[in-house]
């Protein structure tokens, strides 16, 4: 653990305060994003893997542009990276991680970042998964947020210590199995961005005639469409669930449209029987 676990530190405008440093790997959208949030109450080192960043992006930003090997004084260290590029990420951060420092990453998977990053490093570094449920386009400041977390391989001072990172924020921190979480994102997610995906490729019209249910579907072909392509295909090709949500989302979509196809052509039976008598 760094000096810094020990000391009381005061952030601009907090009060005397816990600060921790903490180090962000990933400079997307996203890893701006929690780099901007966590420097309001700790410090913050940012590297990315592909990025070469020697400074701040501007003269507020809260936190530090760093080369890789600084994060050996963190006392957590968060990978903001795409799902898919979890194994060699962490393979080309491990020389840079010390001991007793809690590695958490934040994709929208859980089961397959967690076992390899578990089996990328030693026995004395921590693991806890997180998934933030918000992203740049939802977060809403000074707004309760939730964050799922995993704690795959901590001891109880160190999730202790997770906890006492994330107390002056408001978030709400809700634990469960990646597995669970894997199975409830399946729908929660994946479905939402398959929806929106396929929606965003229909001429979608009348916008100013449209009904508050129409509105929010066209809400969630802005929220979706803002996302990358990798980071929708990531989530479903690296869900276990995925795919089992497409099969019944597909076949629950065939059953309704055979559906209303036979009453349509009961209707029109009914109809041409009226008709000839």
């Amino acid at each position: 653990m760094s000096l810094s676990s020990v000391l009381y530190m005061q952030k601009r405008t907090i009060t005397i305060q816990y600060v921790m440093i903490a180090g962000v790997y990933g400079y997307g959208r996203f890893g701006k994003l929690w780099a901007q949030i966590l420097s309001e109450r700790h410090e913050v080192l940012v590297a990315d893997p592909i990025k070469s960043i020697s400074k701040p992006v501007s003269e507020n930003a809260g936190y530090r542009m760093s080369p890789v090997n600084d994060f050996v004084q963190c006392d957590l260290i968060f990978l903001c990276t795409p799902i898919s590029e979890t194994l060699p990420v962490i393979r080309s951060l491990a020389q840079y991680i010390e001991p007793g420092t809690i590695i958490a990453d934040t994709c929208s998977v859980k089961q397959y970042p967690l076992e390899n990053i578990v089996a990328c490093l030693d026995e004395n570094i921590p693991v806890i998964g997180t998934h933030p449920l918000f992203g740049p386009d939802s977060y809403q400041p000074n707004i309760p947020m939730r964050v799922i977390t995993c704690s795959v391989r901590a001891t109880a001072e160190q999730k202790q210590r997770f906890h006492d990172f994330f107390s002056v924020f408001p978030f709400t921190l809700e634990e469960m199995e990646p597995e669970e979480h894997d199975k409830l994102m399946a729908y929660t997610q994946c479905l939402t961005h398959f929806v929106g995906r396929i929606l965003g490729d229909l001429p979608l019209r009348g916008i100013d005639y449209a009904t508050k249910g129409y509105r929010a579907l066209t809400e969630i072909v802005t929220q979706t469409g803002n996302d990358s392509e990798q980071l929708f295909y990531d989530m479903h090709m690296y869900n276990p669930h995925a795919q089992s949500m497409r099969e019944h989302f597909l076949d629950k979509t065939t059953s309704l449209v055979e559906l209303i196809d036979s009453k349509m052509s009961d209707i029109l039976e009914a109809r041409d029987g009226e008709i000839e008598k």
